[in-house]
């Protein structure tokens, strides 16, 4: 009995002599044994120690970038590319520290007597859009513009060659940064470069070789910012190049064609009436544009007449722009790319659609007035004016409809009804005292005049 009591208090003070040995070393400010952070051990190492050690052992470093003799070195660390070792540490050094005697000391012979490891990752934060923005600015030393190919009609359709550009190819280059962005050395990236290729080549201006189709209109010439501004629109239209299939929109061409894009006041028709207003001149550029469009055989898709036949140009073959509203639009329906020229000569407009010549098609357009409604008059009395008197307040017009054929290698078809509306006009007629004035005629006045040079840029009737 005496010997297995002695036994019980023999092995009751072993288990208080080893409970107390581990309670002493669990007192102690380092991190347990077998513990590793990316698979590095730092057992038995205090919390700062540890800390240094993985700051030499895990870390980011540069990453050097080259294009041929030059390199491009940035500090990764700089760039917010770091290890958050503080989280690491507190990670490690809490394995075995969970508050419960039990559990802990548990985890602590598991540890320090059976060896079962316990890693914990050393998290980084990676800025890879900073990085990225960086290596943009690298695009400065290595971009080159490409720049199309160009024809010159004046030279017999000479063309000189397009020049291919070059620049960085980001996505690739973001690609290579993941997949070598490893800490502990210096990453060295070759430079990606993408070239870049020009929309228009020497290749497809070849098929330019001849006129499709041209047209000119004459203007007044005395009427100065009504000539500035055909001259503003015509070369912003000049040289330019339609793709097989491609629209051209001659609003979206020329902009919003105001006062501070060029353009000047000139007399433009607003409401059926004639005002002053800015850009007026640029329908007779459109409607200049129209008609060369059409003899090349062009697909028009949106165009629409004024509502006051244009002096400059058969009834029915008028094209009214507005900004933001009326447009004139015109597809290429070729396989290969048509250039529109347009120049001012004198007191004239050219435009010239070149193209393929195996491709021309014989054209020819007419057009004819099919009815005309003649203007209502009305009549009010003025007692200012003496009888007999008759002054014209507004101008009216007559109504017309008019139908425009297009005849396309011998087949005639009509490509346009057009009606320009009528006006009704008004004629103070005098009721007053008769002027007592021999042999002079009965007078009358118009307060407004026609003009064949003014713009209908507002179609509202």
């Amino acid at each position: 009995m005496k010997k297995a009591i002695g036994a019980i208090i023999a092995v009751t003070f072993l288990f208080l002599g080893i409970m107390g040995y581990f309670y002493q070393y669990m007192q102690k400010d380092i991190i347990y044994p077998n513990i590793t952070v990316n698979d590095l051990e730092v057992g038995e190492m205090s919390k700062e120690s540890a800390k240094l050690f993985l700051q030499e052992k895990q870390n980011f470093k540069s990453i050097i970038f080259r294009y041929k003799d030059k390199e491009y070195k940035y500090n990764l660390n700089d760039l917010g590319f770091v290890m958050d070792y503080d989280k690491a540490m507190n990670d490690a050094f809490g394995i075995g520290r969970s508050g419960s005697l039990f559990v802990d000391f548990k985890t602590l012979i598991s540890l320090k007597y059976f060896n079962k490891k316990q890693n914990v990752i050393l998290s980084q934060t990676e800025n890879l859009p900073k990085l990225m923005e960086e290596v943009a600015k690298i695009n400065s030393d290595i971009y080159a513009e490409p720049k199309d190919a160009s024809i010159s009609i004046e030279n017999n359709y000479a063309i000189t060659p397009e020049i291919v550009g070059q620049k960085l190819d980001l996505p690739e280059l973001e690609k290579l940064i993941e997949a070598n962005l490893k800490p502990n050395e210096d990453i060295v990236i070759t430079l990606p470069i993408k070239t870049v290729v020009p929309n228009l080549t020497a290749e497809k201006l070849q098929h330019i070789n001849g006129k499709l189709g041209e047209f000119s209109t004459s203007f007044n010439r005395g009427l100065t910012g009504r000539t500035e501004n055909i001259k503003v629109a015509t070369g912003t239209v000049n040289s330019t190049i339609l793709m097989p299939g491609d629209e051209f929109s001659f609003n979206k061409k020329t902009g919003d064609r105001g006062l501070t894009d060029g353009y000047k006041e000139a007399s433009v028709i607003i409401n059926g009436k004639y005002e002053k207003g800015v850009a007026g001149g640029v329908c007779q550029v459109s409607t200049t544009l129209y008609n060369a469009a059409l003899y090349a055989g062009l697909d028009i898709t949106r165009r629409q007449n004024h509502s006051i036949p244009a002096a400059y140009v058969s009834i029915g073959r008028d094209a009214a722009v507005v900004s933001g509203d009326f447009d004139l639009r015109f597809k290429n329906p070729y396989e290969y790319p048509v250039l529109i020229k347009g120049y001012v000569s004198g007191n004239r407009i050219f435009f010239q659609i070149h193209g393929d010549i195996n491709q021309k098609k014989s054209i020819q357009l007419s057009s004819e007035t099919i009815s005309r409604i003649p203007k209502r008059i009305i009549y009010r009395n003025d007692p200012t004016l003496p009888t007999g008197k008759q002054v014209v307040e507004e101008p009216g017009r007559d109504e017309i409809r008019s139908v425009t054929y297009m005849t396309v290698n011998g087949e005639r078809k009509i490509i346009n009804r057009d009606r320009y509306p009528g006006k009704t006009e008004i004629v103070r007629k005098g009721t007053g005292p008769a002027e007592h004035v021999p042999n002079l005629p009965s007078n009358t006045e118009s307060g407004a005049q026609d003009s064949d040079d003014a713009e209908d840029i507002a179609i509202n009737n």
